[in-house]
C-alpha cells in the first residue's frame, strides 16, 4: 500500500478530504492493530474470545482499557485520552475497562506512527454507537487531506454502515461499506487491506470482500465510500 502521512494513529476521531473531525459518539473497547492481514479464523477467535490479542505473531499495538489508553502489547505505544473521554464499564460490566466519547472533541491520541502500517493493516475493535446523522471515525490517521485512512460509520435517514476509506493522496482510494448494523448494541468491527485484497467483518463474520482494492478516484469529491 502507499505510505500514508506521519501523523500517528487516533481513536474516536478522524478527518479525511479536507473534511471536519469526525468524533464518534458511543463506547469503544479492545481496540487491535496489526501490520499484518489476519485470517478469517483468526478474525472469529477474536470475536468469540473478546477480541484479546492473538497468541501467534499478535498485534503492533492493543488498548484493552483497563484503567488506562495504555498500550498493552508491549510495544510502548501508549495513547492519551482529550477532549474528555472517560473510562465507563464495558461490554461485561467490569467498570473503568472502556472509553466514552461524547460525539463533540473526545478522543484518545496513540504514539503508534502510521509508517509502521502502510504494507499490511487489519483495525479491530469491540463498538457500541450512539449514531447521529453524519460520519465518525472508530481508528484513523486524523489526518485533513486526501492521504489517509479511517475505519468508522455513516449514518443517513437513521441507516447506519461501517465503512473503511484509504487515500494515498495522489488519486488512489480503497473503501466501502459494511452492513447496515444496529446501534446501542456491543459489535465486533474488523477491517483487514493490503495491496491485493480488502475485507470488512461485523461480528466475526464476513460482510464485504474486494480484490485490487486500490481504485483511482477524484480526490477533491470527498470519501470514497
Amino acid at each position: 500500500l502507499p505510505e500514508l502521512l506521519a501523523q500517528n494513529i487516533t481513536i474516536g476521531s478522524g478527518g479525511l478530504g479536507g473534511e471536519a473531525q469526525r468524533y464518534f459518539n458511543g463506547t469503544i473497547d479492545d481496540v487491535s492493530i496489526y501490520t499484518r492481514v489476519i485470517s478469517n479464523a483468526e478474525v472469529d477467535s477474536l470475536f468469540h474470545v473478546g477480541n484479546w490479542p492473538l497468541a501467534n505473531n499478535g498485534p503492533v499495538a492493543y488498548y484493552p482499557f483497563t484503567g488506562n489508553s495504555a498500550d498493552s502489547s508491549g510495544n510502548g505505544f501508549d495513547g492519551t485520552a482529550l477532549g474528555g473521554a472517560t473510562l465507563v464499564s464495558d461490554r461485561f460490566g467490569n467498570p473503568n475497562s472502556a472509553y466514552e466519547f461524547d460525539g463533540i472533541d473526545d478522543k484518545i491520541q496513540l504514539s503508534l506512527p502510521t509508517s509502521a502500517l502502510h504494507e499490511e493493516i487489519t483495525f479491530s475493535a469491540w463498538v457500541y454507537y450512539d449514531a447521529h446523522d453524519g460520519d465518525c471515525a472508530i481508528i484513523s490517521n486524523d489526518v485533513s487531506s486526501d492521504r489517509g485512512m479511517m475505519l468508522g460509520f455513516w449514518t443517513r435517514f437513521g441507516i447506519t454502515k461501517v465503512y473503511f476509506e484509504y487515500f494515498d493522496g495522489v488519486g488512489q482510494a480503497a473503501g466501502g461499506n459494511g452492513p447496515q448494523i444496529d446501534t446501542r448494541k456491543w459489535h465486533l468491527a474488523t477491517s483487514t487491506i493490503d495491496v491485493d485484497s480488502e475485507k470488512f467483518y461485523w461480528d466475526g463474520v464476513v460482510t464485504e470482500s474486494r480484490v485490487n482494492p486500490l481504485q483511482a478516484v477524484n480526490s477533491s469529491s470527498g470519501p470514497f465510500y
